[in-house]
């Protein structure tokens, strides 16, 4: 049984979150990506992970589509665009910063930038905590006080209620 408060007040996602994966540091070739990409206008959310993590990470992104969202991920990046700028773009227009936790994704620098740059910019945080992950100290400072799901504790029923929740809840007032 958590001691954290209940879940913070979140946007409406309106059926739009988009989703950008900030670790590129290694590709899966043989885990084929879910869906394609949606641009990251309107009403989204911007979703950080490790690349790493793409199999867990993948059947996530799949639940929050079945509440009726759009994604996009860094697949709809083009080429010849420059990552970082489009990363930040993303998370400036993004309505809510959902972040992957897992320890792949706490050792990547570039979701430990996203993080920092989503609260920065008083975006409103979610954590998902996929599995039982120890915070770097900076992670620690900046995630310790914020509510998360600790997806590794609950049952798929559970989990879903909980996501549901989270994704369908009014924005701070």
């Amino acid at each position: 049984q958590s001691t954290r408060e209940p879940l913070p007040r979140l946007p409406k996602l309106a059926s739009t979150v988009c989703f950008m994966s900030a670790d590129d540091a290694s590709r899966n070739p043989g885990i084929p990506v879910p869906f394609g990409a949606c641009r990251p206008e309107g009403t989204f959310a911007f979703v950080s992970y490790a690349r790493a993590d793409s199999a867990v990470v993948y059947p996530e992104l799949e639940r929050i589509v079945a509440h009726g969202v759009r994604v996009w991920f860094d697949e709809g990046i083009a080429p010849t665009s420059e990552w970082p700028e489009e990363i930040a773009i993303a998370i400036d227009r993004a309505s809510l910063f959902v972040v992957m936790v897992t320890p792949a994704a706490m050792a990547s620098r570039n979701v430990r930038n996203e993080v920092n740059a989503a609260l920065r910019w008083g975006k409103p945080v979610l954590a998902i905590h996929l599995t039982r992950t120890v915070l770097p100290k900076s992670m620690e400072l900046q995630l310790g006080s914020l509510q998360a799901i600790l997806r590794w504790q609950m049952d798929d029923s559970s989990y879903a209620r909980t996501l549901a929740r989270a994704l369908a809840t009014s924005g701070p007032e």
